[in-house]
């Protein structure tokens, strides 16, 4: 018999193995669990320098994994100061304000990701109101796929407003932010970078999270966590997808995979590289999602969309699309892509099934991200592909009021449809998009589990309010959404996402008991002590 290095007993052990089993205790050996069962069968592996844990009957669930996130990006975003989250319109004019006491004539006030459809007012700030905040000072609101600038911005960027008759005045295209003149772009030393990764990690450690997908790998950012790897400093486990950029031939998505030292599921246990992602369309929270039918009446008034036929962005043609999946596939790569309506979702299975023709890919763990508008018939074609569900519950919770204006309750009926989803058979891979902010529910978006979890069972959004609550699903579904089903899809499901012998030692102590609290206790859960391979990373 081999002693343990650690025992811990006495409690609750939530496995989420295959039979969803209970136990009460397990032993860890070097970075492994190397048994789980009762108190009685694991303290006989107890010796003389085991250490043994009472955890007091708490709860202990596997370590949460957070399946869509730019952490990297997210750990220096407020190094220099604190990003405002405006609930409405006088918070922002408020905050532009003050700003304009604080900074020199002349420079930048920028919010690097605002979305209007957020606000109480649902509404885009009018270029007076920006006017009148910051008359001496350019404005800028990064809403991703759209933004917002005032009068002094157009003059300093020497844009004429005139070339866009077809948006509300300041209103920018995405494409058209290279043009905004001597925008700030922060630049910070890879000393800084090291350090804002390592406590980045840290604030995921404290809410439970020990592995993670990074959605926009950069060579640099894959150094920064493997030096981390190598000081011993990583708290939290990696999966990269490679976003290049928007390839659309053989040839230029060809030369860019190339470019990749490693292909999906490559790696190690710590880091590994994930899927080869393309953006489709546009978002939600711009009007630019591509729609299968137009946007509609209220949506041009809320976004200023001029065309009633309008449906959304879209960055591919059908042929372009197609080659890009197939060369990705040939290259050895699982393919993903950025797709946040259902018109969107139509294409990329065309796509999908366009290669399923010459190449089984069932097996291949091909999936979706966002997706948000998922009907049956899409679920259905899904379904035939296995394809994963990479959707995040945090949009749920802050946009359903939103797009129940903008869009009515029919055409809700199939947003973040958490039971339909799973009963279809499909996997719902939880993660959260994480850009920007430190705190893991005031930021955009929130990262923290278990408000993704309390989404999930309750399909209740910020504001109290159920939209289809049958759609809801059990706690088990919710937790597994964060754990085993993200291991499903970096191919890890063998080493880690629950609690079993062999498998890695990741694991969380909480304070209440996730499977019998209350909705609320489960949203705001405290993590007592969070553990990554046998090791305690976090401790309250």
């Amino acid at each position: 018999m081999i002693n343990a290095d650690s025992l811990y007993y006495n409690g609750k052990i939530i496995t989420v193995n295959k039979r969803s089993g209970i136990e009460q205790a397990f032993s860890v050996k070097g970075d492994r669990f190397t048994a789980v069962g009762s108190d009685r069968d694991i303290l006989k592996l107890s010796g003389p320098k085991t250490e043994k844990i009472d955890l007091k009957n708490k709860t202990v669930i596997p370590g949460l994994n957070d399946g869509h996130c730019h952490i990297q990006d997210a750990s220096i975003s407020e190094i220099d100061e604190e990003i405002p989250n405006p609930r409405n319109l006088g918070e922002l004019i408020e905050w532009i304000h003050a700003q304009t006491k604080k900074k020199p004539e002349g420079s930048w006030i920028v919010i690097p990701k605002f979305f209007f459809s957020r606000i109480d007012e649902l509404r885009l700030p009018a270029l007076e109101e920006l006017d009148f905040a910051a008359p001496n000072h350019p404005v800028f609101l990064n809403g991703s796929y759209a933004g917002v600038i005032n009068t002094y911005a157009l003059r300093k960027s020497g844009i004429d407003p005139n070339k866009y008759q077809d948006l509300p005045p300041g209103v920018l295209a995405a494409s058209d932010f290279a043009l905004l003149k001597d925008l700030p772009k922060p630049e910070y030393s890879y000393k800084h970078r090291l350090k804002a990764l390592k406590e980045m990690m840290l604030r995921y450690n404290k809410v439970g999270i020990t592995s993670l997908t990074d959605t926009a790998y950069k060579p640099s950012d894959w150094q920064v966590a493997e030096d981390l790897h190598n000081r011993n400093e990583l708290t939290a486990r990696i999966l990269y997808n490679y976003n290049p950029g928007n390839p659309k031939t053989h040839i230029d998505t060809a030369v860019l995979l190339k470019s990749s030292p490693l292909v999906t599921y490559e790696g190690n246990k710590w880091i590994r590289m994930g899927h080869f992602k393309i953006l489709l369309d546009g978002g939600i929270l711009t009007g630019t999602a591509r729609l299968r039918k137009p946007w509609g009446k209220k949506a041009m008034s809320v976004f200023g969309i001029k065309e009633p036929s309008y449906c959304g962005i879209i960055n591919y043609k059908q042929d372009e699309l197609n080659a890009v999946v197939e060369t990705a596939h040939e290259h050895g790569w699982s393919f993903t892509a950025h797709v946040t309506g259902d018109g969107g979702m139509d294409m990329l299975l065309d796509a999908y099934e366009e290669l399923n023709k010459k190449h089984e890919i069932s097996g291949c763990r091909f999936s979706l991200i966002h997706g948000n508008f998922f009907y049956p018939d899409i679920l259905e074609r899904c379904k035939r592909l296995n394809i994963l569900i990479d959707a995040q519950p945090a949009w749920f919770y802050k946009d359903s009021d939103a797009m129940n204006t903008i869009l009515g309750k029919e055409r809700i009926r199939y947003f973040h449809p958490y039971r339909t989803i799973i009963n279809s058979g499909l996997m719902f891979c939880g993660g959260s998009d994480h850009m920007i902010k430190f705190d893991s529910k005031a930021s955009i978006n929130p990262y923290n589990p278990f408000l993704g979890m309390y989404t999930m069972i309750t399909h209740k959004n910020e504001r109290g309010n159920c939209y289809y609550p049958e759609e809801s699903v059990s706690r088990i579904e919710a937790l597994k959404a964060y754990t085993v089903n993200n291991a499903f899809k970096s191919r890890e499901e063998d080493i880690k996402g629950s609690i079993e012998p062999g498998k890695l030692a990741d694991f969380i102590i909480l304070n209440k008991d996730i499977l019998s609290c209350t909705p609320e206790e489960l949203r705001d859960m405290t993590v007592e002590s969070t553990v990554v391979g046998g090791r305690v990373v976090y401790q309250k």
